[in-house]
């Protein structure tokens, strides 16, 4: 089976702010694939309000929906948005997904090891994602939530 990528959206060094490869003048992109792809597609999928594309109407959560409704204000509301999330996202990236996909690059499942929640709103998820093939890539994200 020929190796399939994706294009990377962002490019993530540790201790760096993401920076925006898709556009990158001086790039013709950089591609992905295995755990990287996955951990892409998680992030898009959690971070893509639900019914927010016209012709992919059950894509997406209600994760960033919750965050941007205010009714978000402790570590506990922060899980619980995620823990509801987490069911679309499962479900949608299954979805998406055939049998002949590398099961380095299929969701299995993905974890909340640890969240914090700054009082200014500044939130950071850490998250465990599993493959099919039992691989695990770890995903720091940083997200903000109106108070």
């Amino acid at each position: 089976m020929a190796d399939l990528y994706d294009v990377a959206a962002f490019r993530l060094v540790t201790g760096q702010d993401a920076v925006h490869v898709m556009a990158d003048a001086l790039s013709r992109g950089e591609l992905l694939k295995d755990e990287a792809k996955l951990a892409q597609r998680v992030v898009f999928e959690l971070l893509t309000e639900k019914r927010s594309m016209p012709y992919a109407r059950d894509r997406g959560t209600g994760f960033v929906t919750r965050l941007r409704s205010g009714r978000v204000r402790t570590e506990h509301d922060l899980f619980v948005a995620y823990a509801a999330a987490s069911l679309d996202l499962g479900k949608n990236l299954r979805a998406e997904e055939s049998a002949s996909d590398p099961p380095r690059e299929r969701y299995g499942k993905a974890k909340l090891l640890s969240m914090k929640l700054g009082s200014q709103g500044d939130a950071i998820l850490s998250i465990q994602i599993t493959s099919r093939a039992g691989t695990s890539v770890g995903l720091i994200l940083p997200v903000n939530v109106k108070l």
